[in-house]
């Protein structure tokens, strides 16, 4: 049987920067290609997902069209998805938005982008990577500060470790003192960010995202990051990006970058690195939003 729609919606590699801004804090994703996809089929009863927060966005959708209870969609929906859990990939965003748009197409009606991402900010601090555009935007809000129509094309080497951290959970006991106390430096990043994708430097971007990754070592620190970063200076990274509340390390590359196929041959050469990071793979980076394929 045919789904009567599949929806799919990136991942990320963490964030370029995340940081507080004046008063609220604000946040660049950089989509790459890991994607969950929903394929929802017509159903004599509603079945989904063992997800909470894949149920509360089907609740939630239906709410925002003021759906009543004898009107709500009977779908089952059938999720695949190749972005890690629990490593600030936007995994559970990337499920929640692709639920939201899902339950749409089922009701036919239309949602813009920013309708979506307020439905998002209701279930969780959410990312940007709903937005078809680059965004520097607030996770808590879902305001949106400014943004690019500029996808900078590059590749992601990725390091991925066995440790798990829930975002809500990070968000519990983090050190709020020491974010506030970093946010002039963010003020400068945002300026910074504006003057790269105007220029469209990819080396620029990437500065930003090591300064980013830098300051968020004070409030999560992740294993091996010099060592990490020292890698990819030595094999012409143009930055170094984490998830700013996740466990994930990334190093940006120049797309097609000469070594680039090489360099995780290279990494099984660090027992130490290799070790706290088991899984090493590339990615790339992709435009955001989501891609919807209705039968």
């Amino acid at each position: 049987m045919k789904p009567i729609v599949t929806v799919r919606c990136p991942g990320s590699c963490g964030e370029l920067f995340q940081g507080f801004i004046e008063k609220e804090e604000y946040l660049v994703t950089l989509p790459i290609n890991r994607y969950t996809t929903l394929k929802i089929y017509k159903h004599d009863s509603l079945d989904l997902p063992d997800f909470k927060k894949m149920k509360q966005a089907y609740s939630l959708t239906c709410v925002f069209f003021n759906i009543p209870e004898e009107n709500l969609p009977k779908i089952k929906v059938v999720r695949h998805s190749d972005i890690p859990l629990s490593k600030g990939m936007s995994s559970s965003t990337a499920d929640i938005v692709a639920m939201i748009y899902g339950v749409t197409y089922c009701l036919n009606k239309k949602i813009t982008e920013r309708e979506v991402i307020k439905i998002c900010c209701q279930i969780e601090k959410t990312d940007s990577i709903a937005l078809s555009q680059l965004s520097v935007m607030a996770p808590s809000s879902g305001n949106i500060l400014f943004q690019t129509t500029w996808t900078p094309k590059c590749h992601l080497l990725i390091f991925e470790g066995r440790q798990n951290l829930d975002t809500s959970d990070f968000h519990a006991f983090r050190n709020e003192e020491i974010v506030r106390k970093q946010g002039g430096i963010y003020c400068e990043l945002v300026n910074e960010f504006k003057k790269s994708t105007c220029i469209q430097s990819i080396s620029e971007i990437g500065k930003i995202a090591t300064k980013s990754s830098f300051l968020n070592q004070i409030i999560l620190p992740k294993p091996y990051f010099q060592d990490i970063h020292l890698f990819g200076k030595k094999y012409g990274a143009v930055g170094t990006m984490v998830a700013h509340s996740g466990t994930v390390v990334g190093l940006l590359f120049n797309y097609n970058h000469p070594r680039i196929n090489n360099l995780i041959k290279v990494l099984r050469l660090n027992s130490a690195i290799t070790k706290k990071y088991p899984k090493i793979y590339l990615t790339e980076t992709v435009e955001g939003g989501v891609s919807i394929t209705s039968f």
